[in-house]
Formats: structure tokens, sequence, C-alpha cells
């Protein structure tokens, strides 16, 4: 279950009742992060279980063929890198997905006309396909469906027969009843658009929340102004009354109504599972693309940033063998692909298990084929090449958890102690005239940094280095660094880069770098 924009910081998940006590039984991973605070390079580095530098386009700063940096031009026949669907289908998973797949620069062959025999193309590793054309959409929604477009516009909204997060959720119900009452092992991901502006409710959930007191938090950075972060932070206004009204307080009560809808798939789609009898046999996974900021540091809302309302987001895994409790090693969106694949016991070596995985894809495929009017074929099990690095291990405690270890380092010992994260600005401009509503930035071409989110027995740190994506985009001259340390600041109000000496300065510089040219294996 994914959303977009769902932060974890500013109290969305009070929104979601029923996840969060289905949460509660599972594992909540309460040190997991972005990699990419924005969607399309977020959701491919999910999809692919890449960094955004392994994923992005290596000509330089271009807005015209690709999605939001990710190079498109590449992989599979869309052009698309392979996805942790391939082998999963590939070993005799029936798969579905629901709803926004990427941003349209990623959807471009995807939802593109369709072609002289009507059909459109679609990514491979999916049984049945449902991907939103465009992303944006809440109501009135158009999906390329297994190759075919098709259009929701019921104005009458029966029984959400045009409301976007009511389509996937209904179609991935049909699919999981369909795949559980044919004995088909099955993959599912419901990829809802909220609460991701503007956030639209579902007609039956549009007057909650109403009351005065449902107001954006005020956290200890709201509204604060402040110059020592980088130039784009440092220049933002004051918040009016009126701004805060209009495009916070407003803006945060659409987006827990949009949540309602999300929450009711999630209860309907475990409510299936356990009366069917298969809860003991079928892992739940709940996150989100990235979080957001609305109104720390004087910013309006929106992703784009490295502090916490961005890029830590909810994680939760429940299914057998994961014990109630929270689980504080650091992981992020790239290690969800391995993970997946871990805990569906997929290898590139299970050549015992080969000839049933390649029997029962048979059998999916030409039942889904049937249904759903698409071909797909067993194969042998082909791996993606993954940055991140699977945590199944990490939460499974019954005799399966050995099975799951990749490495010998891989008890929990050798896990990493810090992750990487990297944004390249998506806007090419530097004028202070590119703003949102009121003359709040929301992005910009210095708004381009990598950096570190350090959490060990000794330390919690968040370390920064912001550079120019037109003119630099190997990251060569950084020119602006931001250090925290988030346990005296836990809501990063002050810079200490500036009063850090040279020498940890060096030593974080050396760390991120190398990290930031990783790949593979050198990745974990």
């Amino acid at each position: 279950m994914l959303t977009d924009d769902q932060d974890i910081q500013l109290g969305s998940m009070n929104a979601m009742s029923f996840t969060r006590g289905l949460v509660a039984t599972g594992a909540n991973l309460t040190n997991f992060f972005a990699h990419t605070p924005v969607c399309c390079p977020s959701r491919s580095e999910l999809l692919t279980g890449r960094y955004l530098h392994n994923l992005r386009t290596t000509t330089g700063f271009d807005k015209s063929s690709n999605c939001m940096h990710v190079n498109a031009s590449v992989g599979t026949k869309t052009g698309d890198p392979l996805t942790f669907a391939v082998p999963l289908q590939q070993s005799g998973y029936a798969t579905g997905v629901y709803g926004k797949y990427l941003n349209s620069g990623g959807m471009q062959k995807i939802c593109a006309a369709p072609t002289g025999d009507g059909s459109m193309l679609v990514p491979d590793g999916w049984t049945d396909y449902m991907g939103a054309c465009p992303d944006t959409c809440y109501t009135n929604c158009n999906y390329n469906i297994n190759g075919r477009s098709v259009d929701y516009t019921n104005s009458s909204y029966t029984h959400g027969s045009n409301y976007g997060t009511a389509v996937i959720g209904n179609r991935s119900l049909q699919f999981i009843n369909e795949a559980m009452a044919a004995n088909w092992p099955f993959f599912v991901l419901v990829a809802s658009h909220a609460p991701h502006g503007p956030a639209t409710p579902a007609p039956w959930y549009a007057d909650l929340y109403s009351t005065p007191d449902v107001i954006a938090p005020r956290t200890p950075a709201f509204g604060v102004h402040s110059p020592d972060k980088h130039w784009m932070v440092a220049t933002e206004p004051a918040l009016t009354p009126a701004y805060i009204d209009k495009a916070l307080d407003s803006f945060y009560k659409n987006r827990m109504r949009s949540l309602r809808s999300v929450d009711d798939i999630v209860a309907a789609a475990h409510a299936a599972v356990e009366a069917a009898g298969q809860l003991e046999k079928t892992y739940f996974v709940f996150t989100s693309d990235h979080g957001l900021h609305m109104g720390q540091f004087c910013l309006g809302p929106c992703k784009r940033q490295p502090y916490e309302t961005d890029i830590r987001i909810p994680m939760a895994v429940v299914g057998p063998g994961i014990p109630a409790g929270e689980f504080s090693f650091i992981a992020a969106i790239p290690d969800i692909a391995p993970t997946l694949v871990a805990l569906a016991t997929v290898t590139a070596a299970a050549t015992a298990a080969a000839a049933t995985a390649a029997t029962t894809a048979a059998v999916v495929a030409t039942a889904a084929a049937t249904a759903a009017g698409v071909a797909t074929a067993a194969a042998a099990t082909t791996l993606p090449a993954f940055d991140g690095r699977s945590f199944a291990h990490l939460l499974v405690t019954n005799e399966t958890a050995a099975m799951l270890k990749r490495s010998a380092d891989d008890d929990g010992v050798g896990w990493r102690d810090a992750h990487l994260v990297e944004y390249f600005a998506t806007d090419s401009t530097m004028s202070p005239t590119a703003k949102q509503i009121a003359g709040h930035l929301k992005d910009m071409a210095n708004n381009t940094f990598i950096g570190l989110r350090i959490i060990n027995a000794t330390m919690n740190l968040a370390y920064f280095e912001f550079t120019n994506a037109v003119t630099d985009w190997g990251f060569e001259h950084s020119n602006f660094c931001e250090l925290y340390d988030l346990e005296s600041d836990p809501h990063q109000l002050t810079n200490v880069c500036p009063t850090t000496s040279a020498g940890v300065l060096a030593a974080l510089h050396a760390q991120l770098r190398t990290e930031f040219n990783c790949a593979g294996e050198s990745c974990k």
C-alpha cells in the first residue's frame, strides 16, 4: 500500500484508524527514509531498488525527456529499468498494480495514444496493470488497463465509480479475491494519489475534519525564519494568516479526508485475506513515496527539502513471523524491492524450484490472460541490479529468517548506520519570480543536495551539501552545507555546519562522496 506525499511527522496517520491498528500488530520501522523527496525518482527507486544517481540521466539537466531526471531511455520495452515485479512474476506470482505508477514524464510511452491495433504499452512484470493517465487524477480518471484506454467518468459517484482511490481499490480487491480463489501466489501494489495535492476527498468524506481545531501542526519550526539555511529556505517570506488558512490549514483538512479512502482499501484488503483464511501466508506493507512540509521554515506545502518532514516516512510490515514492535535500524525506499523479493523467497540461484515456478507462472499467465486480455509467459528468474538491501531477515523471527540472509554480516551487526539522500532540482530557474502562491518558493536550481542521515549509538546527524543542478550536474562544486545534531536539535532549527571543525566536515564529506558514487554491492 503506497501513498503519495504522506508525512509521518505532521500527524497524517491520525486519519487512518484501521491502518494504525494493523501497524500495531507488526513491525513499525521508526527510522525509514525516502531516498529522494519527490515523486517520480522515489517511485522509480521503489520499483527498481536503485539509487537516483544510478537512474538519472547522464547528459545533464534536461526536463524534456525524462521523469524528474530519471532516465527513461533504457531497459524494458517501455523504457524503464527492470522492476521487482519481473522476478516475482517469473517465479510464479500473479502481480497487479493499481493507480499512480510514475509521473507523466515516465508515462510518456505507457500513456501514449494506442498503437495501430488499439493497444498501449504495459510495463514488464505485471499480470494485471492499471496505471493512471495522468498520474494527477482524482476524479473522472483515465487508465491504461492491460494496454487498453479506459475512462471512469460517471458523474454520479455511484459506488465510487469515478473517484480514483475507490476505483483502484475496487479493482485491486477483485484481483486479490480472484487470486486467492484460484490459489495463486500473488503480489499487489495499490498506489493511491492521496494525499497529494489537491487532496480531493471522496464526496462521502468531504465534510470530515471541519472543526477549527483540525489544522496543520504548529511544530517548533512552523513559521520560523531560517537565515542559516540554504538560499531557497533562507529567503522565504513570513507566513501570513490568509496564507496559513488557505494554503496550509484547508489543505491539511483535505489531506486527512483523502486518506480515509486509503484506510478503507487497507481495511477491505485485510478483511478479504482474513475471510479467505490466508493471513498466515500474507504480508502487508504500508509506506509513502516521501513526506511533506507545511509551514516549517516558512515554506509552503511541498516536499523537495532534506529535512525530516520530507524524508522521514511511515513504513510498516505485518505478516507471518514478524513480531509487533518498533524497529530502529535505518532503511529506505530503495530497500523495498530487495526486501519484497526476499520475502517472496525469489533468488537467482533457486534452480530446484525453477520448474515448479515456471509451471505455476504459466498457469497464472493463462488464467490472467483469459480474464484480463493480457499475455505473459514463464521465464528463468531474472533479478534486477539492486543498490538497496533486503531487511527482511531483520524483521522475521521464525525459521524463515535464515533463508532470508543474503550474507554472513546480514545479522544486524553489519547493517548500515547511514542513509544516502539525493535530490536534483527540477526547476532550472534562479529567478525570485518563480514562486508558489504568495511568494513561497517550491523549487530552484540551487535547491540541489546530497546528504547523509547517520543514526547509531553515539550520534544522530543530518549532513547535506548543496549545489546548482543546471551548472553542476556532476556535483563537483558544492558550495554550501547544513549539519544538524538531531539529539539536541530534533526540529533542525540551527545549522551547525559553519561552526563544526574542518576535520569532522572532511570526514562527513568523504563518507558522503563514497555513498554517492556507489552501485550494486558497493552500496551495501
